[in-house]
């Protein structure tokens, strides 16, 4: 067999068969259902972020590093402790109570993470320690995939505990989408102006700002609404309703002869993979008849992980539209992101201009950042910060 045909078969096989003391998810149930379940805890884990590590090395590094850490989650289990499969890459794990803690969880983690080359994992967990045995083992499941749900959306909280507090929280966050999806429909958002001014005093262009009008709450901020959006994976709903808005802005300036100024909007990871950008933005520019580079689009280091984005992002400025990195310096592959794309300008963090007992050390990065930005010849670096001490922050409700 070729080594072609070898490589296909290995991505089709499962990775997580034939592993001692690992069971299949109806296997699972069962052995639940022979223990008494209330001396138990019942975790449901996901490794943080595994797609990302098919991204970077490869889905063969992926499927290695799911069947090690499955290998080693069985390992840590003692007697009348079982481990099953639930989602693809996720796992069940039912512990003793007086092995179950917090801390003690951390510790197990802790182990099965050691030594996770060629990229250190971490592991999230929800639990749920509220088992009964006249509660079906689904719904225990449920409860406690609901907790590492909302565990992998926590930056530092690997360990999330399903209860009153949580379950209200979800409820809550469920009304939000609710109230979105209405939202959305009644043309409720809205999108304020924060002006670009060139180093003359002269507005040349502007940042757009999403706010909820809310009928009952008034203007909402994005913290009120954008974090349940990512979670639910449907962020690009809003960001497609910005760009609209934006782009009917423009075309108002423009029938007006203020045609030199542009507005940007900011793109997200997500939209990459929920709409077809390239199409997405030749259109928004053909219907309301704007120049490209009217239309500026701000980027997160995040978005150029992936190979397709960056194909993307290249396609977009060879039609013309002005790229940004948006927060540079925040990201975890900075310097890669200098050296191995093409963008039109930089925004420096503004965590590089806050006050800091290492100013000095803070002036040389940032000096260096800026002089990097222009050996590149391809960087327009403009310094930016929300608080207004470099850019004004003057909005305008439009």
């Amino acid at each position: 067999m070729g080594e072609e045909k070898k490589t296909k078969l290995s991505s089709l096989q499962d990775p997580l068969e034939q592993i001692d003391g690992l069971d299949s998810q109806l296997a699972f149930y069962n052995k639940i259902q022979q223990v008494s379940i209330d001396q138990y805890n019942l975790l449901c884990i996901a490794i943080e972020d595994f797609r990302r590590i098919n991204e970077l090395y490869g889905r063969e590094i992926g499927r290695k590093m799911l069947r090690l850490t499955a290998k080693k989650l069985a390992a840590c289990c003692q007697k009348d402790e079982f481990l099953g499969r639930f989602k693809s890459d996720q796992f069940l794990l039912l512990l003793h109570k007086e092995r179950a803690s917090r801390e003690q969880i951390l510790v197990h983690f802790n182990e099965i993470t050691e030594n996770s080359a060629p990229y250190h994992i971490f592991l999230h967990a929800g639990v749920y320690d509220g088992l009964r045995e006249d509660a079906s083992v689904s719904s225990m499941c449920k409860y406690a995939s609901k907790a590492l749900a909302y565990a992998e959306t926590q930056n530092g909280n690997r360990i999330v505990y399903y209860n009153a507090d949580l379950k209200r929280l979800i409820h809550s966050k469920k009304q939000v989408l609710r109230e979105v999806e209405e939202a959305l429909d009644q043309e409720d958002f809205c999108i304020f102006l924060q002006p670009r001014i060139s180093s003359d005093g002269t507005m040349i262009g502007a940042e757009t700002l999403v706010r909820w009008n809310h009928p009952q709450k008034g203007i909402l901020l994005p913290a009120a609404f954008v974090g349940v959006l990512e979670e639910a994976g449907l962020i690009y709903l809003i960001d497609r309703y910005v760009w609209e808005l934006a782009a009917s802005q423009l075309e108002t300036w423009y029938n007006r002869g203020w045609d030199g100024l542009f507005l940007s909007v900011n793109l997200s990871q997500k939209d990459f993979f929920y709409l077809d950008i390239d199409s997405t933005f030749s259109d928004l520019v053909a219907e309301y008849n704007l120049p490209p580079a009217a239309l500026r689009l701000e980027i997160t280091e995040d978005v150029f992980v992936t190979s397709s984005n960056r194909r993307v992002i290249d396609r977009l400025i060879a039609q013309g539209f002005i790229v940004e990195i948006d927060s540079f310096g925040t990201g975890s592959s900075s310097l890669t992101t200098l050296k191995d794309v093409e963008v039109d300008t930089v925004k420096i963090a503004p965590a590089f201009l806050h006050e800091t007992a290492h100013l000095e050390r803070s002036r040389i990065i940032l000096d260096s950042i800026i002089e990097m930005c222009k050996f590149e010849n391809t960087y327009h670096c403009g310094r930016s910060r929300d608080e207004g001490t470099i850019r004004l922050s003057g909005r305008q409700r439009l």
